[in-house]
């Protein structure tokens, strides 16, 4: 926590430094070059360290998921959710706002997965806030946020060599801090994300959070799927996520055993901040299995449905843009 601390206060500074620096050097004689490159290098330093924000959706507008939410955080006791964000992706995340927690639902893997399943998500993802996972501490969360972006924004491109040779200094500092913080913070967040597992599994039952975690290896087969649509006659809306949610449904069994075992071979992970899924299954299959601690009823589930109804149709045409675009 203190080495983020260091970081995101050297990440405020910065780009002032940076004003002074060039002032002082045109103070004492300098040319007036200086000063105006230093301060845009600071506005590029400044505005790419923002982060990039996704529109939230209002909570209000999903009572039943709103209830939902809030029964799982009490079961938790876990601070609630300020904002929800809808994205395209095959995933989810836990982020931490100025607003508070910021939970953001893949609209793909919602589609896919089944109730039980998505029950096994919210718990794992709500579980990031009493897991004492560092890297979703708001510091340290808020200090690997802004370097991420600083590198983005001065990472090399050798087709401008001129800005490449002038931001490569920070492009270093920025990707040393970054991988210093991960790495200071790298053990106990693989921790919380078995402790996030565990906790998934008592709030949805073993079941689920097993199924949920093996639907999440098997992300190959709606790329195969994927590649067998003509452009010409993709559906809009929800429609989209549910034809590439079929890739799950209709996969041979023979090919679903092969990419499992070749997964646990080839010690697969989701990405590079969680631990070889064949290391989380282990772990929950070790426990004694254990059924949902949150009931969730077939008519609460239909609702949730209803109301999701809009924010799938808008993700499942991004999906459409994005197939059609290749």
């Amino acid at each position: 926590r203190l080495l983020a601390m260091i970081a995101i206060w050297a990440a405020l500074a910065l780009p002032l430094l940076l004003v002074l620096a060039g002032l002082y050097s045109y103070a004492a004689g300098g040319s007036v070059i200086w000063p105006l490159a230093a301060v845009l290098v600071a506005a590029v330093l400044y505005y790419g360290g923002r982060p990039e924000r996704a529109d939230p959706v209002p909570l209000e507008s999903l009572p039943t998921l709103r209830v939902v939410l809030d029964r799982v955080c009490s079961r938790m006791d876990a601070p609630r959710v300020a904002r929800l964000v809808i994205i395209p992706d095959f995933n989810a995340y836990m982020g931490r706002t100025a607003e508070g927690p910021e939970l953001g639902i893949g609209a793909l893997l919602w589609e896919a997965a089944s109730p039980e399943e998505r029950l096994a998500l919210i718990g794992h993802e709500l579980a990031h806030l009493v897991n004492n996972d560092p890297q979703r501490d708001k510091i340290i969360h808020r200090a690997l946020d802004v370097l991420a972006r600083w590198y983005e924004v001065v990472e090399p491109d050798w087709d401008a060599p001129l800005a490449s040779l002038v931001f490569l200094p920070f492009a270093l500092i920025t990707e040393a801090a970054y991988l210093t913080l991960i790495r200071a913070t790298f053990r106990a967040s693989q921790r919380a994300e078995y402790v996030a597992d565990v906790m998934a599994a008592r709030v949805a039952g073993t079941g689920p959070a097993l199924s949920l975690m093996r639907r999440l290896t098997l992300a190959a087969l709606m790329d195969d799927h994927a590649r067998g649509f003509a452009s010409s006659s993709l559906p809009e809306g929800r429609a989209m996520l549910t034809k590439l949610a079929e890739a799950y449904e209709s996969a041979d069994k023979a090919r679903v055993a092969a990419l499992l075992e070749d997964a646990r071979e080839q010690r697969h992970s989701i990405d590079n901040t969680h631990p070889a899924t064949r290391f989380r299954e282990d772990v929950l299959l070790a426990l004694t299995e254990t059924e949902a601690a949150v009931e969730v009823s077939a008519d609460e589930w239909a609702a949730i449905d209803a109301e999701m109804i809009p924010h799938l149709d808008r993700m499942g045409s991004v999906w459409t843009s994005q197939l059609e675009a290749q």
